[in-house]
This record gives C-alpha cells, sequence and structure tokens, in this order.
C-alpha cells in the first residue's frame, strides 16, 4: 500500500497519504498530508491543481538554508512557506546544493559507490537520532496540526531522505503498518526511475531509495528507543495525547 502519485507536470514525486489505512482500518484522510520534491520548478498549473483542487495552503521545506537559497520554493495564492531545516548540518549525498555535483564526481574518484552508500547509512541514522533533527521533525507535526483543516506539503531535494523521514514519522503517528511504510518509502523509485534497477554507481546510492536506508533508521531507532512507541515519546517528544490529536486530525472517523 503506497501513497498516492499527484499527476502533475513539473513535479515527479508528489504524493497524497490519503489513499493509506493503518492496522485498525481506518484511512488517512486526502487532501491533507502530501509529500514530495522541491517546489522550485513548479510550474503555475501545477500550484494551481496544488491550490485549488487539494487546498494546499502550508509549504513545509526540510531543505537546508544553502538550498533554499539557490533554488526558493515556489507558490501561489494562499500558500504560506515554512523554512524547517531537517539536518544538524550540510549532508553531502543529501543536501542538493550548489556543491553537490562536484561532490558526486570527487566521491566517485575516491571513496566510490561503497563511500556514497555508508554516507547515506549515516543520514538515516542521524535523522532518527541527533537531537536536533529529533526536535525538528517534532516542530513539523506541530506545524502540520497547526493547518489541520487544509492540505500541507512537506519536501526536500527530491523527496526521498528528508522528506522521506517526515512521512515515516507521520506514518507512525497514524499507526500504519511498518510494511506499508517501507513499502511507501521505497515507491519513490517507481516515481523517479519506473521499471529500472539501482545500480552500484555513486549517482544510485545517492538517489535510489534502498531499503537498507530506511532499515539503518529503524535499526538505529531500536538501539537508542527500544521501540518505535518509545522512539515517538523520547525522540520526537510527542505525548500521547497529541498523538490522539493527530490522528483524530488526519484519519477518517
Amino acid at each position: 500500500m503506497v501513497s498516492e502519485r499527484i499527476e502533475l507536470q513539473s513535479m515527479m514525486n508528489t504524493r497524497d497519504l490519503g489513499s493509506l489505512i493503518n492496522k485498525n482500518g481506518r484511512k488517512v484522510r486526502s487532501h491533507r498530508l502530501i509529500r514530495s520534491g522541491e517546489l522550485s520548478r513548479a510550474s503555475k498549473e501545477d500550484l494551481k491543481i496544488l491550490h485549488d483542487v487539494y487546498g494546499l495552503r502550508q509549504i513545509i521545506d526540510l531543505r537546508g538554508e544553502d538550498e533554499m537559497a539557490e533554488r526558493p520554493d515556489r507558490t501561489y495564492g494562499e500558500m504560506a512557506a515554512v523554512p524547517l531545516t531537517a539536518m544538524p548540518s550540510r549532508a553531502s549525498g543529501v543536501t542538493r546544493d550548489r556543491k553537490f555535483e562536484e561532490e558526486m564526481r570527487q566521491l566517485a574518484n575516491t571513496a566510490g559507490p561503497q563511500g556514497a552508500r555508508v554516507r547515506m547509512r549515516n543520514f538515516y541514522r542521524i535523522m532518527v537520532s541527533h537531537e536536533f533533527s529529533l526536535s525538528q521533525y517534532h516542530r513539523f507535526i506541530e506545524y502540520l496540526l497547526a493547518n489541520k483543516d487544509h492540505a500541507s506539503l512537506w519536501h526536500c531535494a527530491v523527496g526521498k531522505d528528508r522528506a522521506g523521514i517526515g512521512a515515516f514519522n507521520v506514518e507512525l503517528l497514524l499507526d500504519i503498518d511498518l510494511d506499508d511504510i517501507i513499502e511507501d518509502y521505497l515507491y519513490t523509485n517507481e516515481c523517479y526511475f519506473p521499471g529500472l534497477t539501482p545500480r552500484e554507481s555513486v549517482f544510485d546510492y545517492y538517489n535510489f531509495a534502498f531499503l537498507e536506508y530506511i532499515e539503518q533508521s529503524l535499526n538505529t531507532i531500536n538501539e537508542v528507543f527500544g521501540t518505535t512507541k518509545n522512539y515517538i515519546r523520547e525522540g520526537l517528544k510527542i505525548s500521547e495525547e497529541m498523538q490522539e490529536e493527530f490522528q483524530k486530525a488526519f484519519l477518517e472517523d
């Protein structure tokens, strides 16, 4: 079970979580929770669809400050942009600023594909264990709740890593089955690279969603917090009352 892809001309990985159903058979509300890649190249026509059809009013940008400055999001109508950097520092391979292409070339000539693989796994550890990232994802949940009567969209550069962990956190809070959470994470590959199998290359380790990446986050959660329930309470600092409020807001009755 995966989030529903929104068919847009200028944005390939924009998806509505409203197609997901949790462990208790409750469906996620449509037109409320949208994950995506960045909106810097979004066409006016696509933005109008998100605004008028999906009711998008809040865009949460999980990128770094340099990425935001180099490629600012485009907005439309009543959309409000919210900068919310997810990583504690610049992350080579995740941060897609003007240094990215050169870093890929250098890595290909030094540590090679396995170097990229190790870096990416480390980033997935950081996003679920570093105090800065955890506090930012807590704020992310607060922003979603504050805009619960309208659609919110969150994104990073391509909508895979930082936005992927954002979706992971949302789906945990909504009690989506873990197998479905993983399947939805991997669906990014079908959106960007339909029918292709990743190769042993720096490019592919940086651009594909790999099962081992999300497993690295899950293993880290188990090591640091013991369970995903403890991760929610102790890591994300989300109380049972706040989770109940979140489920009430974003699950159908």
